[in-house]
């Protein structure tokens, strides 16, 4: 009876799965001021008399909403010197705003049951709050004080700068991400996309009281913001509540647009570094063109034809070879022409020569002979499953809104994925001949002495760095470079955002936290850990994005529960609904939930529940049959965690290979794919 019911809902997940969704464009209308526009996926906009821009997206599947506001600041504004000036400022936003005294804004937050976090890239800074729909009013306060009532004092200034330090001296102990650092800092000569969003610590330590207040009081404005609110509220009450707490901030001057144009690169360059590993871990940079350009969705679907799923190239013909143990690609979106990253950890003793003679065949083929039709659909259906993941959600919509309109229009985010499913094979073979070049390229090189790890601290003793660009000398910099991300590097005060992923990626910074535990690991092991690269397609934000969150470890609040299941959630990029949350009496969207989830029987038994939503075209799947433990016969210990993993190895329909490649087909990441767990009372997939 178990397998039959199995096969059953199998047979209904596939199905799903299988089902065809399109999307049809519709036209936009611009927004006015103080009156709110609907246009695609139902986005209500509207812009306030003193600029700031306003998005609205009712959606009641969950009892919460999102509110995030972006700034269009990050550190592709800041001076020559003043590398990390923009994430310095994110992090004094935590502490003294208006009048919450320090600390105050993230517990007032714990105690209402919300969470929070902000984060700094390289084109933007966004501050957001997750809460409770009677919750609303407190968070656009709070976010409004921030824009405009800032009275941070030269000794928190001071302080936050020896915090910051310190995260650089645990950075730089990691040669792997030093790699990483160095290849980005040589690919640009001009641009600030070479600085890392955190800063070098030379600049960083010598970052004034001044420079702060000039920062904040340039960039920190109406009109250089974007408010979105994502959730179960209504659009009227909600912009009504927004014009109570920031049309009287004034308008301010927009800062200057930024004139630096990064020269082309005519020469390949490389990087060589050496670490106690036994393993040689390579780096690829290849310059690419910005998100607004007509190559950009072609270069996402290349990506893909890289790294999708379990039948990408770089797998099947550099892991599964035995070339590599981890292969990883990015096409970095960004708002300036950025990179497109290759991370590849050789096998040991296979060497770096090797690896890179291999990567090399690799791309060749894709510039000879076009991609076949079945390869092509499959990694357009993974780039539009990761997109469409990204807005399964309030938390989700909210920051896929916001980025796309700091990168061009919030409309992007819709019309992107129309333009993914134009993409042919010619475009693909076009773009790796364009764009895959030695001379537009950094190779980075971390070479694995095959010895014990250095010392704590002597990463940059022992690492030989130099920046060729054939036949020049190497370049003395002394500066040992760590970036925090690419596209979306961050790094942020959290109220108890523990181990934010995703979405949720979504940055060729990984985050703080993630570092200093990966280091912790290193010095407990005494070897040295070779770059990590991500598993599963899915596992970073569109775009090559890594949300890296600061917490405020000081911060602790009795009682306060953090579901980090509402942030980005990695692999599979699905949110979790929290627990039910009460509704005062005369609530407007308490009623329209009631309904939402719809239950039935079938005539078979199997009972079966759904949840609708509108958001997102593509379906979630999970489910559960009684057959766990506590349903063994008595002196048969065991069978169900046998039949759990007989019944994961297919059905008398499909085997287990057949279901992996109908999945990877449909662009499911492995992380995502069907997968069945034994407990006590169920076998749940």
């Amino acid at each position: 009876m178990v397998s039959k019911l199995f096969v059953k809902a199998l047979g209904v997940f596939l199905s799903l799965q299988l089902l065809s969704v399109s999307i049809t464009p519709v036209a936009m209308t611009p927004a006015h001021a103080e009156t709110m526009s609907k246009g695609e996926g139902n986005i209500q906009e509207a812009i306030l008399p003193n600029g700031l821009k306003v998005l609205i997206l009712e959606e009641h599947s969950f009892p919460v909403f999102s509110s995030m506001v972006f700034y269009r600041v990050g550190s592709r504004n800041e001076n020559l010197g003043e590398s990390g000036l923009s994430h310095l400022v994110e992090h004094l936003l935590f502490d003294r705003v208006g009048k919450y005294r320090k600390g105050e804004i993230g517990a007032i937050i714990a105690r209402n049951g919300g969470m929070f976090n902000g984060f700094t890239s390289d084109d933007f800074t966004v501050y957001f709050e997750t809460m409770a729909p009677t919750k609303l009013d407190l968070a656009l306060k709070i976010e409004a004080d921030r824009m405009r009532l800032a009275n941070f004092s030269q000794e928190e200034v001071a302080a936050e700068i020896k915090r910051i330090e310190k995260e650089l001296e645990l950075e730089a102990k990691d040669q792997a991400n030093l790699l990483v650092k160095e290849v980005r800092s040589a690919a640009f000569q001009r641009h600030p996309y070479k600085n890392p969003t955190i800063g070098w610590s030379t600049d960083v330590q010598k970052l004034t009281f001044d420079d702060v207040k000039r920062h904040y009081k340039e960039y920190y404005q109406p009109g250089n913001a974007t408010l979105v609110i994502v959730g179960d509220i209504d659009a009227a009450a909600a912009l009504a509540n927004v014009r109570k707490h920031f049309a009287g901030i004034a308008a301010g001057e927009l800062p200057r647009p930024l004139r630096v144009v990064e020269p082309a690169q005519r020469a390949e360059k490389r990087v060589y570094l050496k670490y106690g590993g036994a393993a040689d871990v390579l780096s690829l940079a290849y310059h690419a063109p910005a998100f607004t350009d007509n190559d950009a969705v072609a270069l996402a679907v290349l990506e893909k034809i890289m790294i999708s799923g379990v039948g990408g190239r770089l797998k099947s013909q550099m892991v599964d070879a035995k070339i590599c143990t981890q292969a990883r690609a990015t096409y970095e979106v960004k708002k300036d022409p950025g990179l497109f990253v290759v991370n590849l950890n050789a096998q040991p003793g296979v060497g770096a020569t090797r690896t890179l003679e291999s990567f090399d065949q690799l791309v060749e083929q894709l510039k000879n002979a076009p991609v076949a039709d079945s390869e092509l659909r499959r990694a357009r259906n993974h780039t539009e499953l990761q997109l469409l993941s990204e807005r399964d959600g309030p938390y989700h919509n909210a920051f896929q809104l916001g980025f796309f309109d700091c990168l061009e229009n919030w409309q992007s985010a819709y019309t992107w994925f129309v333009k993914l499913r134009t993409v042919s094979a010619s475009d693909v073979q076009r773009v790796a001949r364009k764009y895959l070049t030695s001379e537009s390229r950094v190779v980075g090189i971390l070479s694995g002495t095959g010895k014990s790890a250095p010392s704590k601290g002597s990463a940059s003793k022992d690492s030989g760095s130099s920046n060729k660009a054939k036949g020049d000398k190497p370049s003395d910099d002394k500066d040992s470079k760590s970036k925090s991300d690419d596209k979306k590097t961050e790094s942020s005060k959290s109220s108890g955002d523990k181990g934010k992923d995703d979405n949720k990626n979504k940055s060729d910074k990984s985050k703080s936290d993630k570092s200093k535990n990966d280091k912790s690991k290193n010095d407990k092991s005494g070897q040295t850990k070779p770059l990590q690269l991500a598993q599963g397609a899915n596992q970073t934000p569109f775009g090559g994005i890594n949300l890296s969150a600061y917490k405020d470890s000081s911060l602790t609040v009795p009682g306060a529960k953090h579901d980090s299941r509402l942030l980005l959630s990695q692999g599979d990029g699905a949110v979790a609904a929290p627990a039910e949350v009460a509704q005062p009496t005369g609530s407007t969207t308490s009623s329209a939930r009631r309904n939402v989830i719809k239950k039935t029987t079938l005539k078979n038994g199997v009972t079966v529940a759904v949840l609708e939503t509108k958001v997102s075209p593509s379906v979630q799947i999970v489910g559960a049959i009684k057959a766990g433990d506590a349903y063994e016969p008595v002196g048969k210990r065991g069978v169900a965690m046998l039949l759990n993993r007989l019944i994961g190895d297919g059905s008398t329909r499909y085997s287990k290979s057949q279901m992996t490649a109908m999945q990877d087909d449909l662009g499911i990441v492995p992380g995502a794919m069907i997968k069945f767990e034994s407990g006590p009372q169920w076998l749940s997939f």
